[in-house]
């Protein structure tokens, strides 16, 4: 009981007021950020050069957030992470926000990161680049001047060979600019070192002299009206909103939770807890994505792989406001976020997350007996270059938690010379011609979520794998299906692949907790829509961003592992993150345990997906299984 106490009070106590009545998740406020900098640009290690990639908060040990109460004093401590591109440097550097004290400043060797907002590499590519005669010649033979296009800056690793030597290397891809902005050159390939400002390797293949049509001012040519729109259709609420809101901590309908956002990963879910009764039980500590991974599967296109996350982030890089009335219903309820620059000023957000009731339809029903549904949405946004993506987290009444993904925006493209698809000619398809000499490349996108479930308490915890045959059948009863449950006990045993052919899904147990029947109480992870890698064991990819190779893995719970491809994926070592930390098969049984689950989409573009293509829904769920005796749901009024 004690422990359910800590947990409410850790988890709904005012983040308002002075130090000591402050939740410790609390995000970081601008004057935070603004003392973090300025204590470190006032350091005699602080060079001209350098930009802040990252200012995060240091959340505290688990048993300390655990344990917290109002009026206990827990210091708040924020990280740096410094990238000083001309010396080719990175370093870590912690700041102690109560002293107002610099404690560790650590150089991390070999270790590159993203710049925020990334046009620092980009502007100092194109500035070697603009020296480079074979560049500018080879912008002559496409009757281009270098005042025409830009430069994107992406990481040459698996692409381009070169010696590791500590400086900063990236592949210089040359883009069309101004109104032409979204076509790439093919066939020029550029290897650009931005510590020594010199270009390392060349390479013009050719390309088709061919520009892409103007991609902005023909996407608002098709927004203009077409057809006549429905009638309203609002959703109002003239007592207001079911949930209540504490700075950062939500409550509705037996539901508890915390959220933030940070730079890297974007929306965080913090102690998410289910009042069962007079008791508040724990179900999630922290859930947030770990990685994303987009791989482009056209020999014929640039390189790209970019990693959303390691290369940019979610919440620093997109900066995303949302819109009333167009990204959400107009019942919800906004809350900023406050990012910074890489000069490491607060940058504030306006409406970068919302919150919102909505109707899913029928919750239950039998005969004349039903009950309609209601959803609790926490949304974010992120908008990565073309792409734009949403993460929801949505509550509802039956006690399950559920990830929704949506994908849109505007697909990458490349110009080719045919103008129909009939001119293409043989061979296979690497993508789609979606609009006259406009190619979209077939790719795939991951995304990695680290899901520190702590059911009934953080230990102790086990996963159980189950899966249903009909090979279990009894003699005389083919019909018969059977399950059966195994326990992963060990890291490696617990790298497990999605299989729609026997039901499987993941439970994490906590063997000494029972609900009324005497069965063990868990939640489980039930996949959605899901797919694989679709390039073969060996290739760049599935070496360096090893999380892609399986669906699940789990790991007994670190504070420091936070990222599945590895703190530094922006020239990280080939199994950087998950593949390393499981290589120890460390014990899974009653302790800790975090899952980590792998989503894939795989995107084949079409017609219809240009220029700004129809939002594509994908997820999973945590749902309820032994948790409560019977459906949590059926108290609800008629």
């Amino acid at each position: 009981m004690r422990r359910s106490f800590l947990f409410l009070a850790s988890l709904m106590a005012p983040a308002s007021g002075m130090g000591q009545t402050r939740h410790p998740l609390e995000p970081l406020t601008a004057a935070e950020i603004t003392r973090s900098s300025r204590l470190i640009k006032g350091d005699t290690r602080w060079t001209a050069t350098t930009q802040f990639a990252e200012i995060r908060l240091v959340e505290p040990p688990k048993p300390e957030i655990l344990a917290w109460r109002p009026g206990r004093v827990i210091g708040r401590r924020a990280l740096s992470i410094l990238t000083d591109p001309a010396a080719g440097r990175t370093s870590e550097v912690t700041v102690d926000l109560q002293t107002g004290s610099i404690g560790e400043w650590r150089d991390v060797p070999g270790g590159q990161t993203w710049i925020t907002r990334w046009t620092t590499d980009n502007d100092a590519a194109l500035a070697v680049l603009r020296n480079e005669p074979r560049w500018t010649a080879a912008l002559a033979r496409r009757g281009l001047r270098p005042d025409q296009v830009s430069v994107l800056a992406a990481p040459a690793e698996g692409y381009l060979p070169f010696e590791r030597d500590g400086t900063r290397r990236v592949a210089a891809l040359t883009m069309l600019a101004g109104p032409e902005r979204d076509g790439s050159l093919d066939g020029l390939t550029v290897l650009v070192n931005l510590t020594r400002r010199t270009v390392e390797s060349f390479e013009d293949r050719g390309g088709p002299n061919v520009r892409v049509p103007n991609v902005e001012i023909d996407s608002l040519r098709r927004l203009a009206t077409t057809r006549r729109g429905p009638k309203p259709l609002r959703l109002l609420q003239p007592e207001g909103p079911s949930f209540s809101v504490t700075g950062h901590a939500v409550s509705w309908q037996n539901w508890e939770f915390r959220f933030g956002v940070e730079s890297r990963s974007g929306l965080i879910l913090h102690q998410v807890g289910y009042r069962d009764g007079a008791t508040l039980r724990p179900i999630l500590f922290r859930a947030a994505v770990s990685e994303m991974a987009v791989p482009y599967g056209d020999p014929g296109w640039r390189i790209w792989m970019p990693l959303d996350l390691g290369w940019v982030g979610l919440g620093g890089y997109s900066q995303t406001s949302f819109r009333p009335g167009a990204d959400v219903p107009e019942n919800a309820r906004f809350f900023e976020s406050v990012m910074h620059d890489g000069a490491g000023n607060p940058v504030v957000v306006p409406r970068a997350v919302a919150l919102y009731e909505r109707d899913p339809g029928v919750l239950w029903r039998h005969g004349t007996e039903a009950r309609r549904g209601r959803e609790l949405v926490l949304a974010f946004f992120a908008t990565v270059d073309n792409y734009d993506y949403a993460f929801n987290w949505v509550f509802q009444q039956d006690g399950t938690l559920a990830s929704e993904v949506m994908l849109t925006g505007m697909m990458n493209t490349r110009p080719v010379e045919h103008a129909r698809a009939a001119d293409h000619g043989e061979g296979p398809a690497y993508g789609t011609l979606v609009a006259p000499n406009v190619f979209a490349p077939n790719h795939q996108h991951f995304f990695n979520f680290r899901l520190d479930l702590d059911v009934d308490g953080a230990a102790p915890n086990r996963v159980v794998e189950m899966n249903v045959a009909g090979e279990l059948s009894p003699p005389g009863r083919p019909d018969a299906l059977g399950h059966v449950e195994t326990v992963l006990d060990h890291e490696k045993a617990a790298a497990r692949q999605v299989n729609m052919a026997s039901h499987r899904m993941w439970r994490v147990v906590n063997p000494e907790r029972r609900n009324r029947l005497g069965q063990t109480t868990s939640y489980a992870l039930i996949p959605g829509d899901n797919s694989t890698p679709m390039m073969p064991r060996g290739a760049f990819i599935r070496d360096r961003v090893g999380f892609v190779n399986q669906h699940l893995w789990v790991t007994p719970f670190a504070e420091r592992e936070l990222y599945a491809a590895g703190d530094y994926a922006w020239l990280g070592r080939h199994g950087d993150g998950l593949p390393t930390w499981t290589a120890a098969d460390r014990a899974l049984v009653d302790t800790d345990v975090v899952l980590w689950y792998t989503l894939g989409v795989t995107h084949v573009p079409r017609p219809e997906d240009w220029p700004v293509m129809p939002v594509v829904k994908t997820g999973f769920k945590l749902i309820p299984i032994g948790f409560f005796a019977e459906n949590p749901a059926l108290g609800l009024p008629r």
